[in-house]
């Protein structure tokens, strides 16, 4: 959260979409931890004080509400931005603080709005800009099938020829190029299609290992999204299995930051498996916790490996 003066706009940054704005009230004597814990974090991250003067020579009546509330039709800040309370009668020379809470709703979605502060008697007004932007951890995962997909689309880039410069008829319109010949259009779309099938179905490949040998395979984990997230591993197709090993099996991960997995194989007898091993994140705000699908994901890394 921070004031940008450039801008003249106080950034909430990116919040947590999952949050409803039911947490902005205080948590029931009786609720249980995870609940006042939950409240108690989005006091910390979803709201802010804004501390309001009177500097005047008389009493001051102000009002709050958002400019979008004041928009003819659907506001699209609805049940994003609250300010709390909505009026003050302040006495001149006092202060006072009106928390301002922001809850957006959709992932990669940036909210502006105005706080307007009104004064009795007077045609003026203050206004203060506030933007959030919704989010939700995101992890992308890549290893050695990242880089058998990168050469099938490579060599379908190859194939195809750069664009021509845009030709016109003599009526001004655009001519389109001729198309591709079938054959190595076919050709394309067939690498094309491998690669997505590869991305789609991660695979660490030891191949074929000889008896008595080990090899490690790594895969990267890395945060592409702008809140932190936790991660953790389920190895547990690897559970009495001492070909496999796994290492770390997890961790915490701010925006930009990765972390190095590494799997390694010990061809111990003749025979070939088959494991997976499931990489599961959420955000740190207790989402493993909740056991909310909304807040937990995962992704399936498969295994293979001979020992001969």
């Amino acid at each position: 959260k921070k004031f940008v003066i450039s801008r003249e706009v106080y950034e909430f940054g990116p919040l947590l979409a999952w949050k409803e704005s039911s947490l902005k009230e205080p948590a029931k004597e009786d609720a249980d931890e995870r609940t006042k814990d939950m409240v108690a974090k989005a006091l910390d991250t979803n709201s802010e004080n804004f501390r309001i003067s009177n500097n005047g020579s008389f009493p001051a009546v102000v009002d709050f509400h958002f400019d979008q509330s004041r928009a003819e039709g659907d506001n699209p800040n609805a049940d994003v931005f609250f300010v709390e309370p909505s009026h003050l009668e302040l006495a001149e020379g006092d202060t006072a603080d009106v928390k301002v809470w922001s809850f957006p709703k959709e992932v990669d979605k940036l909210y502006e709005d105005s706080l307007v502060a009104t004064l009795k008697d007077s045609p003026f007004e203050t206004k203060f800009n506030v933007s959030s932007l919704g989010a939700a951890p995101k992890l992308e995962i890549t290893g050695m099938w990242t880089e058998e997909a990168e050469l099938k689309e490579t060599r379908a880039a190859e194939l195809q020829p750069p664009p021509p410069p845009e030709e016109k008829d003599e009526e001004g319109n655009v001519i389109e190029p001729p198309p591709l010949d079938p054959a190595i259009q076919t050709e394309v779309d067939e690498l094309l299609a491998d690669a997505k099938a590869i991305r789609e179905a991660p695979l660490i490949d030891f191949d074929r290992l000889l008896l008595q040998r080990s090899e490690e395979k790594v895969f990267t984990l890395t945060n592409n999204g702008v809140v932190d997230l936790v991660w953790k591993l389920d190895a547990s197709d690897f559970d009495g299995m001492d070909e496999f090993r796994v290492s770390p099996e997890s961790g915490e991960l701010k925006p930009g930051e990765s972390a190095r997995v590494v799997v390694g194989f010990s061809a111990i007898e003749e025979k070939e498996l088959n494991p997976s091993v499931i990489v599961h994140f959420s955000d740190i705000e207790g989402g493993f916790e909740s056991e909310n699908e909304n807040r937990c994901y995962s992704t399936t890394i498969g295994a293979k490996a001979e020992a001969y």
